[in-house]
Order: structure tokens, then sequence, then C-alpha cells
């Protein structure tokens, strides 16, 4: 079946480039072993990909192209999010939806188009089950009196399989089948809702992702590797999936990529300056740029933080002064144009606060569970839909057929890993989702 495609209509608001269509990426290049790997390990890829490239040409700022950052830093000195505001404006219609969640980005976001007179009409919100985010976006909606739904993904066996290669085949095989093979569901069940959506994608940029406050020792020799293992390799990651000679060899090639990436960022400035540039250049083309392609074929996304003007302002400032408390800083800035202008009243301005981001104390048992390498429990959305696509046979045969030493579609993964993975794949729903990308895109019985 075939999804509507939205992003094909004449009336498409200014401001934002038009994503490419990539129908299906007019190309059916499989998953190597070590993209395999690092989206095992890291849960994105560091690897740059022809894939990727043509991906990210669609969403992110012209500026990430610069040839150095330095150059980029000297040239963007935006001290508010004005022009932001504006561009921002063009994009809501009736037919734009928000999406809310309980971040910081949702919250800014709203604060400028609230600031900027715009009326937005309608938001959702998606419940997977395991944090707040249903509840924040039910109360902000009703203060700001938006029309509101709450959409819980509807996971059915029937209808998995067929949902998970439509989503990961139009991502280029980049997004996990079990994180994100349940969005079709989602996009049928939201087709009368809205036709474009704005959200926050990308703003963290602003405040630095990768950060840490060990980044003061960024000049001691072993900081890259401890900080590559700790901060940026997902806890308890199943290496054990990988023979041991596969393991070794693919984890010395990634490794040698994220060194090479950072050499010579010997300060704790330079190293602050190059982790926002990894945030850019890996992180939002390997994750954000594939999701926003494949999302494209069922709605238009509006990311107003992928722009120019929000670089521009991100990178307005040392990397030493940019946090988290800027953005709360700003939004407040934002919410008190809007309530002088009328636009917003006092209810709407408290709402706007409610349940804010993790206190100092959940993000220093999130760091401690990190450095123990105890993951947090998937969402039972991930559980499910783990269930649901184990149970396909084809799918089975092709994820058993990566393990096959020596064979046509060997990735060098353990046998035995692999069965213990198949008995029970809600117990490592992504380590199964990146498998069973991985199997889908090598295949022929399995592409549609």
């Amino acid at each position: 079946m075939r999804p509507q495609d939205r992003t094909a209509s004449p009336a498409r608001k200014p401001g934002l480039r038009d994503a490419r269509r990539l129908d299906p990426l007019q190309e059916d290049t499989p998953v190597t072993a070590l993209e395999l790997f690092e989206d095992i390990v890291f849960g994105f890829r560091l690897t740059q990909s022809p894939r990727a490239s043509r991906m990210a040409e669609a969403w992110m700022p012209v500026q990430t192209h610069a040839a150095t950052h330095a150059a980029t830093h000297a040239a963007t000195h935006a001290a508010t999010l004005d022009p932001l505001g504006s561009r921002i404006a063009e994009l809501v219609d009736p037919e734009t939806a928000l999406e809310l969640t309980g971040g910081s980005d949702c919250r800014l976001l709203l604060s400028l188009i609230l600031a900027s007179g715009t009326p937005i009409e309608r938001a959702f919100t998606l419940d997977l089950g395991d944090g707040d985010d249903a509840m924040v976006g039910r109360a902000i909606a009703e203060a700001l009196g938006l029309e509101h739904l709450v959409v819980r993904p509807a996971i059915t066996s029937a209808r998995a399989m067929e949902d998970a290669i439509l989503f990961t085949r139009a991502s280029g095989w980049s997004c996990n089948a079990v994180s994100y093979g349940w969005m079709p569901g989602v996009y049928r069940q939201l087709a009368g809702f809205r036709k474009s959506q704005i959200g926050g994608v990308g703003g963290e940029i602003a405040t630095g992702f990768f950060r840490t406050p060990l980044d003061r020792f960024a000049c001691c020799p072993c900081f890259v590797g401890s900080w590559r293992r700790f901060r940026l390799q997902r806890p308890a990651a199943w290496l054990h999936l990988f023979r041991p000679e596969v393991r070794r060899h693919l984890a010395a090639l990634s490794a040698a990529s994220v060194d090479a990436y950072f050499a010579g960022s010997r300060s704790c400035d330079a190293w602050r300056e190059r982790s926002d540039a990894f945030y850019l250049e890996r992180r939002i083309r390997h994750w954000a740029a594939p999701v926003l392609t494949a999302s494209s074929r069922w709605y238009e996304p509006r990311m107003p933080f992928l722009t120019d003007e929000y670089l521009g302002w991100a990178r307005s400032v040392p990397p030493r002064d940019r946090s988290r408390g800027r953005q709360h800083r700003v939004t407040a800035e934002y919410l008190a144009r809007a309530s002088a202008s009328g636009f917003l009243d006092a209810r709407g301005h408290a709402a706007l606060f409610t349940r804010p981001n993790p206190t100092r104390s959940g993000k220093l048992r999130r760091a401690i569970a990190r450095l123990m390498a105890k993951p947090r429990p998937a969402p039972m959305v991930y559980r499910e839909f783990a269930v649901a696509l184990a149970g396909d046979e084809r799918l089975r045969s092709a994820i058993r057929a990566l393990a096959e030493r020596g064979g046509p579609h060997d990735l060098g993964l353990d046998r035995a890993a692999v069965e213990r993975l198949l008995a029970a794949p809600q117990e490592a729903c992504f380590e199964f989702g990146a498998v069973a990308t991985a199997a889908c895109s090598r295949l022929d019985p399995m592409r549609p």
C-alpha cells in the first residue's frame, strides 16, 4: 500500500527548504556491518554515507556546510530569536499541528509562536506510556485553549511487518525498525488531524547535547576514549551480538572515526565547540534527517530549529556559556512579550512551565545509571512491537542469515547471540530493531 504523499502539495509555506523526495532513495544499498555495529552501540551512525548526505541536504542549515566552524561562528552574532519568530509565523496555518512534549525545545518553540501573535489551533502528544509527556501536553493545551489529541500507538501483528518495512525503507534503512516501525500507524491516526507538523527537532543545537561537566579534562589524552565510552555509547549495548574478531575490527573503525573528529581539541572551549559540531554533523545527519525524510511521505514536517536563524543564535555566544538554562531564560522572555500583548494570560504563562525538564537529581541518576551500564527500560510500545515483528517467520529467517559465517549476507553476527535475541526480542528492543532493519535491507524477499 502506498501512503498518500502530502509533500507534493503546491501550497507549501515559505521559510524552509523543500524536502527532497527520495522515493525510496532511488537505491537499495544494504546496511553494512559497520553501520549495524554503530546502530547497536551508539544508537545512530557515526560514519558518513551517500544516503545520509542526500537526506541531510534537505534539512540541515546551510551554515553547517561551511568549510570551517570558526568561520561560521565568526559570521553569526544573532542576539535574539526575533528573525526566527518571523519565520515561524509563516509556517503555522489552520492545518498545522504542534507536537507537544514535556521538553524545553517544545516550550521554546511554543513561546516563539505565541510571541509572534500567530494563532496556533491544534496540537498533539505522542503517549508511549513511559513519561509525563501526555500529562504535560494536555495541561499546556488546556490552558491555551488548543484542540489537543493524545495519540497512543496501536500495535497489531497483522501490519507490524508491513509498517516497519515501509518506514525503514523510506529512511534509507537508517531508522530502527522497532523504534520507528510503528510510526505509520500513528500517522494514520493523525491523517485527518493535520497536514503539516511543526516541532522542536534540533533545539539542542544551542544547549550542548553531548556536554558533560568532565569537559574540563579534555586536555587529557585518555579523555576522548572515556567520553566515547561513557557519554556516546549506549549503556549495556549488546556488543556480544558480533563475533569477537568482527567486534574488535568494527570497534576500532568507529573509535578512529570519533577520535579523528576531535583531534586537536585540547582545551575545554575547543572540545565543546567540536562536540556541538559533532551533534550537528553526526546525530542530526544520521538520526533526525532520516526520520524526517521518511515522515515526509505522510505529512509536511516544518522544523524551525533546523535553520540558519536558529544556528546563528545558537552560536552567538561562546561554547562555555551555552546551557539548557539559556533556553529557559529565552522562553520566559518571549512568554513575557506574549503576555504583554494580551496574547497570553497568566494561566497560559504558568502552563508553559508545568513539570519542566528533569531536575539535577534526575540528571544525576541518569548519569549514574550510564556509568553502571544500566539502560532504562524500553517503552511498552517498543516491547510490544518487537514481539510482533519477531512473530514473522520471514524476518526470523532473514536475521539468522546475517549470522551464517561466510554466507552472502554474513554481517559477522554470533549465531548463539542471535538466537537469544530472537527468543526474547522484548529484552533488547533496540538491538532487535537494528538487526531487523539490516535483514530487511539485504534480502530481496523482504523488499516490498
